[in-house]
């Protein structure tokens, strides 16, 4: 998941082609994603937020490329889209970010 900030302000500035502003961290290689502009990602990725985000809000996220296997060892997360994955490898292999760690919590009403 990214951990590095994000600034949409910076984001910006990049793909208008300013490179180097002060107060901003970018990362070489990294394509950015969502956003207010709902930039896409290119196939065979999806656009990763940080764990919990969602993308809400207009945020930015980076494309990442799909895993290509994951380990059989359960660790619940619960997926942005609502549904109970048994790891956040399993989620990110169908394209979905992570709302949070264990299983989605359903209601009864």
């Amino acid at each position: 998941m990214p951990t590095r900030p994000r600034p949409v302000v910076c984001h910006l500035l990049l793909l208008v082609g300013l490179l180097f502003v002060p107060g901003c961290f970018f990362v070489v290689g990294d394509t950015i994603c969502g956003s207010e502009l709902d930039l896409p990602c290119g196939r065979g990725s999806y656009c990763q937020y940080d764990e919990g985000s969602c993308g809400d809000g207009g945020a930015v996220g980076v494309c990442a490329a799909f895993p290509e296997a994951c380990t059989d060892i359960y660790q619940p997360v619960c997926g942005c889209d609502g549904e109970t994955y048994s790891s956040s490898c399993v989620a990110a292999e169908a394209g979905v970010n992570v709302a949070s760690a264990g299983e989605c919590v359903v209601d009864g009403g």
